[in-house]
């Protein structure tokens, strides 16, 4: 960068000017600079791919970081405010405008490409640390338990995670994306969490006797972060309503769920997929001898049945079919499902196997044990039988499919013929469907 003398010696008597700061002034910039540590917990992103010991590695990553804005701030807070004229440039700008001015639009370019990318990266680490809150929050009992309910396909906490990402959408929408609110919002969460966090590791310090040097260098921090976190709370007032508010809501949404307050609410919306529901209905008494697909699915390195036989009503012939066919192959576990239709396009809340699918399952399972066949019974939910024995064949990696015909009315044989053409269309080529009579 080429400055002249004159330009030198603005930017010195910028990096000294702070002795003319008022004392409210000065409060509220040191508030505001603990901004720029946010990013300390991304290290903890880091941590699969440190070299051991990690704890050191994490503690000189930290130290660097520190020392860089320590560092960087300053002195680009000094060349911003003394080479450019502020009052004509957008405060959100001021890194990228002086790039461009002593470096050209290619400098201009790496600034914005850079700051770009360390946001992206930062909104990444927020997102999953939000989600994992929730997921967290929600298996202690703070929060409804679908929240933490998994994706079957990607098996990941699809709820906690729309969550954390609509909510901050949906705050940026409503102050209209003004960076200045955003940022004081900001300050209040992330400063009353460095207080917590703080205040935690003190009193620990403080229980376990530690008295020494970094026990007081701690002491010293919280003071620091929570004369920072005042300041804010006086000074920025909107933030602290907004702040006050949000935990106002989540102070009450973890009363409410652990009193059970929101039970009716929340068992009167539906589920959109068979998942979901299946998944809550497992918790309840009416499911603790069978079982759901998805836990069905992680009994497999015990247990691997090469068999699914799908049931409506109890079936000696199909049975003893499948019990030839186990035999055959020297096995003696095998899958048995049965599919509670659901009418409609959702799926009911808190509502378990029915008193047929216990049945049918239970007498199954006495069945095949009378010729040593273990039984791995499973109860699914499905607005169409086919679709949903063709979906559990294909996620328990079976080579056959068993089904069997019925006594029943001229009806239930067309209501049969129905699943029996969703199978054969459904099904994979490597998977048999064999027909007992």
């Amino acid at each position: 960068m080429d400055l002249t003398d004159e330009q030198w010696e603005i930017v010195f008597e910028r990096l000294v000017g702070f002795r003319d700061v008022a004392l409210t002034q000065g409060l509220v910039g040191f508030g505001s600079a603990w901004l720029a540590f946010s990013g300390l917990e991304s290290i903890s992103q880091l941590s699969p791919a440190m070299s051991e010991p990690r704890a050191k590695v994490a503690r000189r990553a930290m130290i660097l970081v520190v020392a860089s804005v320590l560092i960087t701030a300053p002195l680009l807070t000094a060349f911003s405010i003394a080479l450019l004229q502020a009052r004509q440039v957008n405060p959100d700008r001021f890194v990228s405008e002086l790039g461009f001015a002593y470096g050209g639009m290619p400098l201009q370019i790496a600034v914005v490409i850079t700051a770009g990318s360390l946001l992206l990266f930062a909104s990444n680490t927020a997102i999953i640390g939000a989600y994992h809150v929730f997921v967290a929050l929600a298996r202690k009992g703070y929060m409804p338990a679908r929240v933490a309910a998994l994706n079957r396909k990607f098996g990941t906490p699809h709820t906690a995670i729309g969550i954390a990402v609509l909510a901050p959408l949906g705050i940026v929408v409503a102050t209209r994306g003004r960076m200045d609110l955003l940022g004081d919002m900001y300050a209040f969460g992330l400063l009353g969490a460095f207080c917590l966090s703080s205040i935690g590791l003190d009193r620990i310090r403080w229980i376990e006797g530690r008295r020494g040097l970094v026990a007081w260098i701690g002491f010293a921090t919280t003071l620091m972060v929570f004369t920072a976190w005042t300041t804010n709370l006086f000074v920025k007032t909107l933030a602290t309503a907004f702040g006050l508010a949000a935990t106002a809501i989540g102070v009450g949404v973890a009363v409410g769920t652990r009193r059970g307050w929101f039970d009716r609410i929340i068992g009167a919306v539906p589920y959109f997929t068979a998942e979901e529901a299946e998944s809550m209905a497992a918790q309840l008494p009416t499911a603790a001898r069978i079982v759901t697909l998805p836990e069905a699915v992680t009994l497999l390195p015990l247990y691997r049945p090469s068999t699914l036989v799908a049931v409506r009503g109890p079936n000696p012939r199909l049975v003893q079919e499948a019990a030839l066919r186990l035999r055959g192959r020297g096995e003696s576990v095998a899958a048995v499902l049965y599919v509670d239709e659901i009418p409609g396009p959702f799926y009911p809340t808190l509502i378990g196997p029915s008193e047929e699918a216990r049945e049918v399952l239970g007498e199954m399972v006495r069945a095949f044990e009378k010729d040593e066949i273990e039984v791995i019974p499973i109860w699914r939910m499905g607005h169409d039988a086919g679709t949903s024995i063709a979906g559990a064949a294909v996620d328990l990696g079976v080579d056959a499919v068993m089904v069997g015909t019925s006594q029943r009315s001229a009806l239930w044989h067309l209501v049969r013929g129905d699943v029996l053409r969703k199978l054969l269309h459904k099904l994979p080529e490597s998977i048999r469907l064999i027909i007992c009579n």
